[in-house]
């Protein structure tokens, strides 16, 4: 694993232990079929074991990961009412997160909603992924936000590490594409869908936005305990970044992805501290992300 993760890591759980490999994400994966109309629900838990375990062994990167470096997330896959027996469409909740140096708080890194998953699976189905294959309609999904998970992660730890990471997912996303994958892989669909994903991450426009993600993580939460009035300056500033790619992209799905991920954590960092500045980001952040104006407002009554 990259050297300035491994240090952060290493540090925040130091203890005597037996050093064994181990991939590279910690995969809750949760499967809700109550929409789904068939009797055959043995299909159910199968699926949800075959993507747990997809997930959580493949070994996505060249990286050596020990048991306690890997990145915490989940898969919340909703079966929608059109599913059959083999075919499903489903809307999935991609949720990561990582520790916060010094202290036992996660902090979230993803939280997106694709509403646009359509994949076939049957029973014992083996679940097979090869970086300049299109294997399978579900491989793809699956091995698209393993990367962005992963791309995440690494840019919270090294500025632009995520980058390799980034640039599978959009291999993947145009493999999809070429082989006429399901929707969601165009950049003729809507701006929330995952060629705009890819598209965002992987764009020179938006390296102030993965900056800001490398400086509000590793320069201001994992210092935070240490020094909280210095760390809401360099979040603040992170932010203004995040300013700068919303005025070049008004509808930046990662942009939104960011505060509908960060809205409740900004609250709580803003909600103390020197007033002055508490007021400068509650005002930037009205500004921004307008949808969760309210929210931050209350920041400045506690």
């Amino acid at each position: 694993m990259n050297s300035v993760k491994f240090r952060i890591v290493l540090s925040l759980f130091v203890f005597n232990a037996f050093i064994v490999s181990a991939q590279e994400l910690q995969c809750n994966v949760e499967i809700n079929s109550e929409r789904v109309q068939t009797q055959q629900t043995q299909i159910f838990e199968d699926m949800q074991n075959a993507i747990t375990e997809f997930m959580n062994t493949t070994k996505w990167t060249d990286d050596e990961y020990e048991e306690n470096e890997k990145i915490k997330c989940n898969l919340l896959i909703i079966l929608g009412s059109n599913s059959t027996v083999n075919t499903f469409e489903a809307n999935v909740q991609i949720q990561s997160s990582r520790p916060v140096f010094g202290t036992d708080y996660e902090t979230p890194l993803i939280n997106f909603l694709d509403n646009k998953w359509g994949f076939a699976y049957t029973v014992s189905q083996p679940l097979i992924f090869a970086e300049n294959t299109y294997n399978s309609e579900l491989t793809s999904l699956l091995a698209f936000y393993a990367y962005i998970i992963i791309g995440l992660d690494y840019d919270s730890f090294e500025k632009q590490g995520g980058t390799p990471y980034f640039n599978i997912a959009r291999n993947i996303a145009s493999l999809a594409e070429q082989q006429g994958g399901g929707t969601g892989w165009t950049s003729l669909s809507d701006t929330r869908d995952r060629y705009w994903v890819s598209e965002n991450l992987n764009n020179a426009q938006f390296v102030d936005f993965r900056d800001a993600i490398y400086d509000y993580h590793r320069l201001g939460l994992d210092v935070f305990n240490e020094d909280p009035d210095g760390s809401r300056e360099v979040i603040m500033g992170s932010l203004e970044k995040v300013a700068k790619v919303r005025e070049v992209s008004p509808t930046s799905i990662m942009v939104n992805t960011f505060f509908d991920t960060k809205d409740s954590e900004l609250v709580n960092i803003f909600s103390r501290g020197d007033m002055q500045l508490r007021e400068q980001a509650i005002e930037l952040l009205t500004k921004i992300d307008p949808t969760n104006s309210n929210d931050y407002k209350k920041a400045l009554k506690q």
